[in-house]
């Protein structure tokens, strides 16, 4: 994964960009990734709900319009793990489960 996707912690917008901007720039990014089954997706969609977030906490956006594109968000995930077979591939292999604690 390269390094332009990495975030750490928050981070302002660039100048003359809101959080809104980019959280939507990052939605769109994501389902373009999320179409082609890129291996850059999971960092697509944490890009983006992080922006989203920000800017809900910034006051950008209000309840209605953050719940609206959270639910793109989740939506384009599932979309991703129904159809790319990186992810069907793990899915069938045999899962082990561990307890924790006295058996």
């Amino acid at each position: 994964m390269s390094k332009e996707y990495i975030e750490k912690g928050y981070r302002k917008p660039p100048k003359g960009y809101k959080n809104i901007d980019l959280a939507k720039i990052s939605i769109n990014k994501l389902e373009l990734s999320v179409n082609a089954c890129s291996q850059d997706t999971p960092a697509h969609t944490l890009s983006a709900a992080r922006w989203l977030e920000n800017a809900f906490y910034s006051r950008e956006i209000i309840e209605e319009d953050y719940d609206k594109l959270m639910t793109n968000i989740k939506g384009q995930t599932r979309k991703f793990i129904d159809k790319c077979s990186c992810i069907k591939d793990e899915e069938q292999e045999p899962h082990i489960i561990y307890q924790r604690g006295p058996y």
